[in-house]
């Protein structure tokens, strides 16, 4: 197992928490990152803080790599002008503001030099964007026209809108479940952004000025959270507790400009009027009550012949960077070279194959490879992490047995025969599982793996669980459906749901891995895709009705191809049905198993969205090679390329694929890594 490519840190880094204030009077400008004619209006770091950008408002833009060797692209947008830039969550496009023709927002790709959309929706000037790295493609922006907008970067028309007051201004924080809204007339609001299109704020708080003319320039969450920080064009720059919406400080420098919070979330840094960047150590508590006025600690010359206006601070490490017409990165002057350490590895489940790679004479040697786990009772689910270094396995009586699949196999069983387990899944890490129960009641429950214990259990549906599914896109966020005929949204953090929709008679849903389709199919035929962002309040934008040759046919299980095209639906029949994404056709019926009992059998993608894997009636393990179109008008059948004796003559009830990876686990009583000889 390789590790990732390593990310090579921009220029220096410090961790500000271990500096004293000797140390941090070393702080000064270094390197000349970039030089513009006209002064600089924006600028900002990719997530990882490798790159930058910067841009002035004739619209050039300067896009910076900030390895080794800081290389410099300037691209120019002189038609439309550049106010505002934001990176997206790749290092490749940014979204800016016009500061000439119109209200438009634009997306960009840095590497081909081209705007690939634009997204209009505003009538006045653009006065913030802002997006997360916790969700890919989203962004927010507001506007003197009162509206903050939601946005998906892949569609030029907006998800949803909020009216926030005069001249607002919004920040997303970085784990992407709070949305922060100011406006001039002193309104501080925080929304929970999973239920911000249809409830409003569950903190607002008014801020008193003593200017009321002071204008509120920006805003933007610590990096820790517990704080807002607003700028001015007055002598005040803000700090708003996040927890009890009072204000936590003020400080007196008479300053107009940026301020930016450095990695510790308590040293915060400004630029000023005479040229020189001032440096607050600010150790207020967010439970608070009184509001202090804070002086600061460090004041600094500058490199700028005029005010520093732009101060950006790195969150993951001591970045400073400056700009006026020229953009500086000011660091320590004790220089302390540092080695960029790769991450922990992960280590890959026992063997792992590339399957594009396999031919039929390479899949024909396919076998029962290494026993994982052996239950007394049926196996009735098991799960992959996200990084398929772990699996998890349950049965009915409610024994659960967590396996660590690194060079020596690791098995944890644990015991929850009080409640018993159906389906159970995990969540974002290798910590944390959440199960239906098999016994008592339809609760679901979550677990920690590491403490062996139960966190909480959400409660709402009113009959049995039917599926269960997450996204490794969005930490804590799954979805449940019910033979109630609901398909309900959770939070971890929270017992309360999200929202509920009504799906039909015995729903099954998924979400694809990217968190932007929630599928759903019942048992009437109805094969429905939401759009994630809007299907709490529309309905879905692609609904198909499947004839079924027997109506008496349930539906077992659904889920995505890796490759997002297609939807795998598996059935208590002698059929497994494909149906396209695309245009919600029926494409393939993969027949030639063994299922006269009714069985609830498992089939499951290969990682290369040809491959599909079976178990059967029979004990044997069959495997397809569906090539079909997604824009195919035509229902194939498609009989199996191959056939494999199972381990021990039982049923394979339980089939999962990697999609890392070329891994299979088939799973009755007993689960089984397969290999190829």
């Amino acid at each position: 197992m390789e590790s990732s490519d390593l990310v090579y840190e921009p220029v220096m880094q410090y961790s500000v928490c271990a500096l004293d204030r000797g140390a941090l009077a070393g702080l000064h400008p270094q390197k000349l990152i970039v030089q513009h004619e006209f002064e600089i209006s924006a600028m900002d770091f990719d997530y990882s803080e490798t790159n930058m950008v910067f841009c002035d408002a004739e619209g050039l833009i300067s896009y910076v790599k900030m390895r080794e060797e800081i290389s410099e692209d300037t691209l120019n947008s002189d038609k439309y002008g550049c106010d505002i830039i934001k990176f997206m969550n790749d290092s490749m496009h940014i979204v800016h503001s016009s500061s000439k023709v119109d209200d438009k927002i634009r997306l960009m790709n840095l590497d081909k030099y081209c705007y690939v959309r634009y997204f209009q929706l505003h009538q006045a000037k653009v006065l913030s964007i802002s997006s997360s790295p916790a969700l890919p493609h989203f962004f927010s922006s507001s506007s003197k026209d009162r509206s903050v907008v939601f946005w998906d970067d892949r569609d030029k028309l907006p998800i949803a809108a909020l009216d926030a007051g005069v001249y607002p201004l919004a920040t997303l924080n970085d784990e992407f479940e709070v949305l922060a809204t100011c406006n001039q007339a002193g309104e501080v609001s925080l929304f929970d952004i999973r239920k911000c299109y249809s409830e409003g704020p569950f903190s607002r708080s008014v801020i008193k000025k003593a200017n009321p003319n002071e204008i509120w320039t920006s805003i933007q969450f610590s990096p820790n959270k517990k704080f807002l920080l607003i700028c001015t064009d007055g002598s005040e720059i803000r700090l708003i507790s996040t927890k009890s919406g009072i204000e936590g400080h003020r400080n007196n420098a008479k300053l107009k400009l940026d301020a930016s919070y450095a990695s510790n979330s308590t040293t915060v840094i400004s630029g000023s009027e005479d040229g020189k960047l001032y440096l607050w150590d600010v150790k207020v508590s967010p439970d608070s009550t009184n509001c202090v006025q804070v002086f600061p600690m460090l004041c600094y010359p500058g490199p700028h012949d005029n005010a520093c206006s732009r101060v950006l601070c790195g969150k993951r490490a001591f970045h400073v960077v400056t700009a006026s017409k020229e953009a500086y990165n000011s660091v320590f002057f004790s220089i302390i070279k540092f080695a960029m350490e790769s991450s922990d590895l992960v280590h890959e489940p026992v063997l792992q194959y590339s399957v594009c790679g396999l031919e039929r004479g390479a899949l024909a040697g396919l076998h029962p490879q290494k026993l994982l786990v052996q239950h007394d009772f049926e196996i009735s689910s098991m799960d992959f992490d996200y990084s398929e270094a772990n699996m998890v396995f349950c049965d009915a009586e409610g024994l659960i047995s967590y396996v660590n699949m690194r060079e020596k196999i690791k098995v944890d069983p644990m015991n929850c025969q009080k409640y018993g387990c159906g389906i159970l899944k995990f969540l974002d890490d290798s910590v944390h599982i959440v199960h239906s129960s098999s016994k008592v009641d339809d609760k679901i429950r979550l677990m920690n793996l590491d403490k062996y214990c139960y966190v909480r259990y959400f409660h709402l549906h009113q009959a049995k669980v039917l599926s269960i599914s997450s996204s490794p896109v969005l930490r804590h966020f799954f979805t449940s459906s019910s033979k109630d005929r609901s398909v309900v949204f959770w939070d971890d953090r929270d017992n309360l749901p999200i929202a509920a929709l009504e799906a039909g008679v015995h729903p099954l849903a998924t979400l694809n891995d990217e968190f932007e389709v929630l599928a759903t199919c019942n048992q009437a035929g109805e094969v429905s895709l939401f759009d994630i962002r809007k299907c709490y309040s529309e309905g879905p934008f692609s609904r198909s009705v499947i004839k079924k040759a027997n109506p008496n046919e349930i539906w077992t299980s659904i889920q995505f191809s890796p490759n997002k095209k297609f939807l795998l639906i598996c059935t208590d029949g002698s059929e497994i049905r494909l149906i396209s994404t695309k245009s919600g056709i029926e494409v393939a019926k993969l027949i030639g198993y063994r299922n006269n009992a009714k069985l609830k059998l498992d089939a499951s993608y290969a990682s290369n969205s040809t491959i599909v894997i079976s178990g059967s009636q029979d004990g044997k393990l069959y495997l397809w090679d569906v090539k079909v179109s997604p824009d195919s008008t035509n229902c194939v059948q498609v009989l199996p390329m191959l056939s494999y004796p199972g381990p021990d003559g039982s049923v394979c009830s339980r089939v999962l694929c990697g999609k890392k990876a070329f891994h299979v686990i088939t799973a009755s009583k007993e689960a089984w890594f397969w290999g190829i000889s």
